[in-house]
């Protein structure tokens, strides 16, 4: 280390130099944490290999302290996500590097993506290739549009590797400390936990195992300052224990930069994928007891589908099942007016549908297709679109009393 970028003026290690191991256990990536630096100040560094056949340098990278804790100064720093490296480049992270005088670069998560070429949103051009195929997550296989997820830590290693080839985000990291946090996607997309979201609902993506690879080969590949100046990733250890990613960072007496982890500890989401959209989840006597009243985007249901007109609406929603795809056996108790005349509409039933002087003397509540959930496994009014008022109430009775919240699917 020096003041310098020519190392000139050296930064006193307690030896001319300091060791910094680079173990096979972590894929070869060597870190060090220097202590007792002067507050405020630009430092260069490198690392330096020995090896029989001569010394080979790194290129040399350029870092800034914080300010004292209680300096009167200002602080200016930059912040980008989702950096997906598919047919894409970083061009803007030039006009980056060209901004003066930044103490510091906030990565906010989505530094790598886990998919080698989503068609849905990942553009052809440059990519990831994965050399442990067996031990990725396949997608169309066999097909022209056949991509993976990663899964292996051997998968993430590789993600990592490929995005720091771009030599736009090599000088940013050369030329900038990073505070970085991480999202979903250094995991698997729109996750929760351990649990990835592929296939909306139609099969368990708990899978702790991989979850730990993700986390692995981010603790290697990220720049990161843990709490615990000796923490060393772990991978005997359950997880979410193995790695703990939330931290402060106080620059100067103006700021005090608090770095969340909203993926480790996130619940389910409240809509769930598999919702079976006619599903009453929240009946009349609730809302009141939680509201009040009866708000305005309530929707009328039919308290008992076995009993109502005599069995005819269940018979004909059992019949249209299988047309559309979803569990008879999800027709029971509370079920949502609108959906059983959609589902007749939707198979051209004969049953006449509930007319609008029925419907006005239904009660009225909360059911998964007046949050916005219109599929029987899919992300639309679960993830992504739903009905705000009706989610906002859903939410609150949630929060409120789980217990009046009924989960169909």
């Amino acid at each position: 280390m020096a003041t310098d970028p020519d190392f000139t003026m050296r930064v006193d290690l307690d030896a001319a130099s300091a060791a910094v191991p680079a173990r096979a256990m972590f894929d070869r990536c060597a870190k060090a944490k220097i202590k007792g630096l002067e507050p405020a100040t630009v430092y260069y560094y490198r690392f330096v290999h020995n090896r029989e056949d001569g010394r080979y340098s790194s290129q040399v990278g350029r870092t800034r302290t914080a300010p004292a804790p209680d300096a009167d100064v200002a602080v200016r720093f930059a912040y980008a996500s989702c950096q997906d490296y598919n047919g894409r480049y970083y061009n803007s992270y030039r006009g980056l590097l060209a901004q003066p005088d930044l103490d510091f670069f906030v990565h906010l998560g989505d530094y790598v993506y886990e998919t080698t070429g989503d068609p849905t949103f990942q553009a052809a051009g440059r990519g990831i290739t994965f050399s442990d195929t067996a031990g990725a997550i396949v997608f169309n296989e066999g097909s022209e549009t056949e991509y993976f997820a990663a899964k292996s830590l051997s998968n993430y290693r590789e993600l990592y590797r490929g995005y720091r080839s771009d030599p736009a985000l090599r000088r940013v990291h050369e030329s900038l400390p990073m505070i970085a946090v991480w999202d979903d996607h250094e995991f698997s997309d729109d996750c929760f936990g351990a649990t990835a979201t592929y296939f909306d609902g139609r099969a368990d993506e708990h899978d702790e195992a991989r979850r730990k690879h993700a986390n692995q080969a981010w603790f290697e590949y990220m720049p990161i300052d843990f709490g615990d100046d000796e923490f060393v990733y772990d991978p005997s250890k359950p997880y979410p224990q193995d790695i703990t990613i939330y931290r402060d960072f106080r620059f100067g007496k103006h700021l005090h930069l608090v770095m969340t982890d909203l993926r480790s500890y996130r619940p389910d989401h409240l809509i769930p994928e598999d919702g079976f959209p006619g599903a009453v989840v929240i009946d009349e006597a609730a809302l009141v007891e939680q509201l009040g009243s009866v708000p305005e985007f309530a929707t009328p249901y039919v308290e008992d589908i076995d009993a109502y007109q005599g069995g005819v609406y269940k018979d004909a929603l059992m019949a249209a099942a299988d047309a559309l795809g979803f569990d008879p056996a999800l027709l029971t108790g509370k079920i949502d007016a609108g959906f059983i005349n959609s589902t007749l509409a939707a198979v051209e039933d004969p049953t006449p549908p509930i007319d609008e002087a029925e419907l006005a003397t239904l009660p009225r509540g909360l059911s998964f297709l007046g949050l916005g959930k219109r599929s029987f496994n899919g992300s639309i009014g679960a993830r992504y679109f739903v009905v705000k008022p009706a989610f906002d109430a859903w939410a609150a009775a949630r929060g409120r009393r789980p217990e009046l919240c009924r989960r169909h699917g």
